[in-house]
């Protein structure tokens, strides 16, 4: 960016108009450099110069500190200028000059100190909000949110994400917290107002949140808010609030714990750590330290207020007692405990703005500090027994379930709620936070059932409900609040089954389910039964008495619409639930014809893209698994419905995340005796392998990943399942294909890869040849009979890897077991050395077998290729001396023909010679026949 400057002063010169002996105490000289190094700048200052600029600001802090009154409006002018972009004279400027200005931020949060004039800490507030906002470029959070951080670079994000960072690393949020505590505790209103604005502008990024927080800015939120809801100052506290409760996880716990007081915030310059070991610099020592300049000195006296701005401390803890007596009460002791605190201050606020708030900013306050009570609420039972007695939830319930089944009298006028957009989303927020406060707290789920919450909740799930207070809405408003219904079911139906039963809760919702063409409600409702059944496990016998299995089978199989496939998901799992803990579903889904649909679920599965893990078909399996293995009926069709084929070629073709729990279902299925010959009649489409061959490659995959074997042999007889741990070739991770997938789908798909480890396959694999029996395998090659020999002795090989676990544990904890328990480790080991020895000797004993069958065949094969070789010689040789393969007869006739041909090729030919020769030859041949 090219240098706009005006020509203005020298910066050296105006440093030495402030310390040269002379002219040190010529106080208008300094005033008018000032001024007229502002007006030079009026773009902004160049980074290169911020050093000299900081020089100039520290001497001028320091003379006001003095009291010398004259230089706070030229000061002021200077941190106006300061407030505009930095210019940059290079390109390189902005990577090698950024300490420049973090060391002027630094300096810049001195003045927040006692002793410094509130409109000179209203200059730097407005300077350092202007730097916070990147100068009004602020972006959204949705832009925050969606931008990658491959693309940051050279966008508008660059320079506020710059900005924020040099604010966290210069550690001025300490110091403008601690002005903001000294402001409460001198009631500055003003003051107060824009510091919380300057706090509001640090937290729009979760790293500014976490240093607000770790600062002790959550001990400032009590205060701010006890100002009532038409102070312009209760706003912004709410939107500070809102921003740390959401970007700091940890502040939900800093709540819960003992903060520092209002008075140790005052005192003292010194945070918690901060993320990025940035050092905790306040004063001028350290400035001094890591700038190399003389700085202002902020020693004893810095301390004391000057007299023309400050009170004696009585005075200050007695307006702390008038306007703050919830904080004054623990001074003393250093810290406060904040979340009772602010539970009754939320409430207080809360309440008394839905009775008497009715501007348009005024619901919009409301419905915000309903947004942070929320966020709060779930953090502890503690903060929501102070909220229950303070009077929260009263006011909560009675607003939920208004005009539903309550007025709502008289904690809101019946008026005031309309079915304008603000209102619904106060309605909306009422039942999460009741809700939230119902599980946390039995004393208000039992205020939730006495105010009719429940009965609310499913009004807007009945389609056949013509209430006016259901109908008022329009279809979209309906729709959220019929979504926000299902949610809260979720969560209250599970504590309360007795009360959801009473009021005809399941065929409510099954109706709903049936006739909703909305795919989020039918998804939210099928979630909410999967849990109301694994709470209580006997609804799964009353969703099968009030006709569930065919609902779902219709859902399953896309009968009602085409329904994404999270839906048909959780309608898979709904039904695997429901038959799991009942075994009359399985019956019920055997007379649905649900077999058939599972099957053709199942073929789905096996067709789909076997790159990346499918919870839909983790979904179906688990559906057979329930549903038709513990049946031995459902077995039986099964069976007959080429099951075990599709079971076995998903197996074969699916994810490697499908195994383990298709492993499950087989062996399971293998239980059963009569379904093994359709075991061993399976083949591969694709190379004709049997199933055998098909989990001897499985176990052999999983060798290849710990060095089991080598060349076919254990390569570790002490503990032969460990191996070498190393792989032995190369085998792409599962999380190549996570390349364009989004955070939330590359986590399901990593704990799908993480359910099923390569123990647990190594242990089905052994118990599917188990139930099959080893000596039914005969069919296999030697090489796999060599792998089955490990295989039949993979329980044995478990135990002897607990022999050696217990071992190294008692030797890491320094525990010596007694004689009986030495000589039982060590015989235990013995022994499983000794099979794993036993175990390497029969795999030889196969492998050399293997060999010498191969070595015969090849030598055979040998054999018989130099036979035809000769074979072939001899033939060549015969055909070389006899090329004339006709018969004595044919030579005989060719011979004549051939005489006869040169017979009549010696004479003139015409046509009538022709004729005759022609005739001739035709009674000849007559004569001879």
């Amino acid at each position: 960016m090219a240098d706009t400057r005006r020509l203005g002063p020298d910066l050296d010169e105006v440093i030495k108009l402030f310390t040269g002996p002379n002219s040190a105490s010529i106080y208008e000289r300094h005033y008018a450099s000032i001024e007229r190094l502002c007006k030079a700048n009026t773009d902004g200052f160049a980074l290169a110069d911020l050093p000299k600029v900081q020089e100039v600001l520290e001497l001028s802090f320091q003379l006001l500190r003095s009291g010398i009154s004259g230089f706070l409006e030229p000061v002021c002018s200077l941190l106006r200028a300061l407030a505009k972009p930095f210019i940059k004279k290079a390109a390189t400027d902005e990577v090698r000059l950024l300490r420049n200005v973090e060391s002027l931020l630094r300096v810049l949060g001195i003045v927040f100190a006692p002793g410094y004039q509130v409109e000179l800490q209203l200059a730097v507030c407005e300077t350092l909000q202007e730097f916070a906002n990147a100068h009004g470029q602020r972006p959204g959070a949705l832009e925050l949110d969606s931008t990658p951080a491959d693309a940051v670079a050279g966008s508008r994000l660059h320079k506020y994400l710059t900005n924020n960072k040099l604010l966290v690393q210069s550690h001025v949020t300490s110091a403008v917290i601690r002005g903001l505590a000294i402001a409460i505790s001198g009631n500055n209103q003003v003051l107060m107002l824009n510091l919380s604005l300057t706090l509001l502008s640090f937290s729009y990024l979760p790293t500014n949140c976490r240093q607000l927080v770790q600062l002790g800015a959550l001990s400032c939120m009590p205060a701010l808010l006890s100002f009532g809801y038409k102070h312009d100052l209760t706003g912004i506290a709410i939107e500070l609030l809102w921003n740390m409760l959401e970007r700091a996880a940890e502040a939900k716990q800093q709540l819960l714990m003992p903060q520092p007081s209002l008075l140790s915030l005052e005192t003292t310059n010194s945070g918690t750590a901060v993320p990025g070991n940035v050092p905790n610099v306040t004063n001028s020592e350290d400035v001094q330290a890591l700038t190399g300049r003389e700085s202002v000195a902020l020693d004893a006296e810095a301390e004391e207020p000057c007299a023309q701005n400050a009170d004696s401390e009585a005075g200050q803890h007695e307006r702390d007692a008038a306007y703050l007596p919830c904080v004054s009460k623990q001074e003393a002791s250093g810290v406060i405990m904040v979340d009772g605190e602010l539970a009754h201050v939320l409430t207080r606020l809360f309440r008394t703005v839905l009775v008497d708030g009715n501007r348009a900013q005024d619901k919009e306050l409301r419905n915000n500090v309903l947004v942070v009570i929320s966020f709060v609420v779930d953090a502890s039972p503690e903060f929501v027994a102070t909220c229950h007695s303070a009077g929260l939830f009263d006011a909560v319930l009675a607003i939920a379930c208004a005009p539903e089944v309550c007025d709502g009298s008289p904690h809101v006028k019946p008026w005031a709620l309309s079915t304008d957009e603000i209102d619904l989303e106060l309605k909306m927020l009422c039942c999460n936070v009741a809700c939230t406060g119902a599980v946390m707290l039995p004393d208000v789920l039992e205020a939730a059932k006495a105010a009719g919450f429940m009965s609310m909740l499913l009004q807007h799930l009945d389609d056949i409900n013509t209430s006016p207070a259901v109908v008022r809405w329009n279809a979209d408003r309906c729709s959220s609040l019929r979504s926000t219904a299902l949610s809260a079911l979720q969560r209250l139906a599970p504590l309360a089954v007795d009360l959801y039963l009473s009021l005809g809760g399941v065929p409510v919702l099954l109706s709903m389910l049936a006739n909703c063409t909305v795919p989020v409600h039918v998804e939210a409702g099928l979630c909410h039964l999967n849990m109301l059944v694994a709470a209580a496990p006997e609804m799964a016998e009353v969703l099968g008495t009030e006709g569930a299995m065919p609902l779902l089978l219709d859902i399953v199989q896309c009968a009602v619409a085409i329904w994404p496939e999270g839906l048909r998901q959780a309608a898979l799992q709904l039904l695997a639930l429901m038959c799991s803990v009942n075994a009359e579903n399985r019956r019920r889904l055997r007379k649905s014809q649900g077999l058939e649909v599972l099957v053709g679920q199942l073929a789905n599965a096996a067709a789909l893209d076997p790159t990346l893990p499918s919870q839909l078909a983790l979904a179906t399996l688990d559906a057979v698994w329930s549903g038709i293995v513990p049946d031995r009926k459902n077995v039986a069709r099964f069976l007959v419905a080429d099951g075990m084929d599709l079971l076995l070629s998903f197996l074969e073709t699916g994810n490697r995340g499908h195994r383990a729990t298709a492993l499950c279902v087989l062996a399971d299925l293998l239980e059963n005796p009569r379904s093994h010959p359709f075991f061993h009649d399976w083949r591969s489409s694709r190379n004709k392998q049997t199933a055998a061959h098909l989990l001897v490659n499985i176990w052999k995959e999983e060798d290849v990943l710990r060095g089991m074997t080598v060349e076919g042999v254990l390569s570790n007889t002490s503990q032969p399942l460990r191996g070498l741990d190393k792989r032995l070739r190369w085998v792409p991770p599962e999380s190549v294909a996570y390349g364009n997938l989004t955070a939330e789908r590359k986590a399901q798909l990593s704990a799908i890869m993480e359910a099923c480890p390569g123990e647990k396959m190594l242990a089905k694999v052994f118990m599917v040849f188990k139930l099959v029996g080893f000596g039914n395998l005969s069919y296999l090659s030697q090489e796999d009979q060599a792998v089955l020999c490990m295989v039949e002795k993979y329980v044995k090989f478990k135990q002897g890897e607990v022999w050696h676990q217990l071992k190294a544990e008692f030797e890491n904890e320094g525990m010596r077991p007694t004689a009986p328990d030495r000589a039982r480790l060590a015989s235990g080991i013995e022994l499983s050395e000794a099979l794993a020895r036993a175990v390497c000797e029969a795999q030889r004993q196969v492998l050399d077998s293997h060999k010498s069958n191969v070595s015969k065949q090849e030598r055979k094969f040998f054999n018989d290729m130099q036979t035809q070789k000769v074979y072939e010689r001899e033939m060549r040789f015969f055909n070389c001396n006899d090329k004339n393969q006709m018969s004595l007869a044919e030579i005989r006739e060719a011979k004549q023909k051939k005489e006869e041909m040169l017979k009549n090729s010696l004479k003139n030919f015409t046509v009538m010679d022709s004729l005759d020769s022609t005739a001739h030859i035709q009674s000849s041949e007559q004569v001879e026949v």
